[in-house]
């Protein structure tokens, strides 16, 4: 798989970035902080980057959605007909396509745009909030953020915009995450659902709440499935229902194994630790209304494709004793689980075969 490569690359370099002679140390609270060599570091976003950049008609969108929604702007044919980008409000992602259109007509400029932008921003996280750097690299093809940003463009700009604002959580600055949570808003409307985050991210909860919860939510949702239905029915999410049930079965089981996972090595006294944990129970608690819709998929997208972050974080702080090894082992043959089902089997970003401008 033409994406392995691309990981194991970037992985590669990201590794030589934090081995490399000369890099920048600094002590911060006892924690030897590691900043990557600039060079080596650099190499490794590209390698992500110019594949995203070039590829042409990947992802069901790419002509369905953001090549048509750019002639449109382009052309200035805004009307009742236009896009959903538009109609929905949008308007984040609209400004970017205006903004791009006064530039050029070509419409391959918006996934040159979109994948800077949504790499810088994820690379900054990785750089500043990783406990792993190269485990965090390999993880955005292994959790699958960097296939599902080749089809949902503006959702996964979005995630990188949640990411780098995780860090406003913990620092207890609610001006710049609300900002943040805003920008993310204007690129797609479920983004709404982080605002609360920064209140939920920070709370406490007894270890048996964190077992209890998610089949409570996922019990609860489950017996008011025609409600729930009826409701989505009314919504721009109306034409999803019961689409993609088996994906979502097998995504749903990893999700829940990843949580409980994290749950089994709470790590208390841990405050990063606990904002992961929050935002994997969200996740998991998305489980009930995905299970029989295909709309919902993105509330889980939302919270859990941070797993470059946070996986590599929970894999080193986890308080799960003799079994550490053992249950990386079990979480990592998961996600090579998954990965296999999601992009092989069901080809859910349809990402294959990978295509790029060069050859067209």
């Amino acid at each position: 798989m033409i994406y392995w490569i691309f990981a194991f690359i970037a992985t590669g370099f990201a590794y030589l970035s934090v081995h490399v002679k000369g890099r920048k140390l600094k002590i911060i609270e006892g924690q030897t902080i590691v900043y990557p060599d600039k060079i080596s570091f650099g190499l490794s976003f590209l390698v992500y980057f110019i594949p995203a950049a070039i590829r042409y008609g990947i992802g069901q969108d790419y002509f369905y959605t953001y090549a048509p929604t750019f002639r449109w702007i382009a052309n200035k044919v805004i009307n009742s007909e236009t896009h959903s980008l538009i109609r929905y409000n949008e308007w984040g992602f609209t400004a970017l396509n205006k903004i791009i259109a006064c530039f050029t007509s070509d419409y391959q400029w918006i996934f040159v745009i979109t994948a800077l932008i949504s790499l810088i921003l994820v690379y900054q996280s990785i750089k500043k909030d990783s406990v792993n750097i190269p485990f965090s690299v390999l993880m955005l093809v292994l959790g699958s953020y960097y296939l599902a940003s080749y089809n949902f463009v503006r959702q996964c700009i979005a995630i990188a915009i949640f990411a780098y604002s995780l860090r406003y959580v913990e620092e207890r600055k609610p001006m710049q995450y609300f900002i943040c949570a805003a920008l993310a808003t204007t690129m797609h409307t479920i983004s709404i659902i982080y605002f609360p985050f920064y209140f939920l991210g920070n709370i406490k909860l007894k270890k048996k709440i964190y077992y209890i919860l998610p089949i409570a939510v996922i019990g609860i949702l489950a017996i008011s499935q025609p409600f729930v239905i009826r409701i989505i029915s009314l919504t721009r999410f109306s034409r999803n229902i019961r689409l993609g049930q088996h994906y979502n079965l097998f995504l749903s089981a990893v999700v829940l194994i990843v949580y409980y996972a994290t749950i089994v090595g709470f790590n208390e006294k841990d405050k990063r630790y606990r904002i992961y944990a929050n935002d994997l129970l969200i996740a998991t608690c998305c489980i009930g209304i995905s299970s029989f819709t295909g709309a919902t998929d993105r509330l889980i997208y939302a919270y859990y494709y941070i797993n470059f972050l946070s996986i590599p974080y929970v894999f080193k702080y986890a308080k799960w004793g003799k079994n550490a090894k053992l249950i990386k082992l079990a979480i990592i043959i998961v996600l090579i689980g998954l990965w296999i089902f999601e992009h092989i089997y069901y080809d859910q970003f349809s990402v294959l075969p990978y295509e790029s401008i060069i050859k067209w």
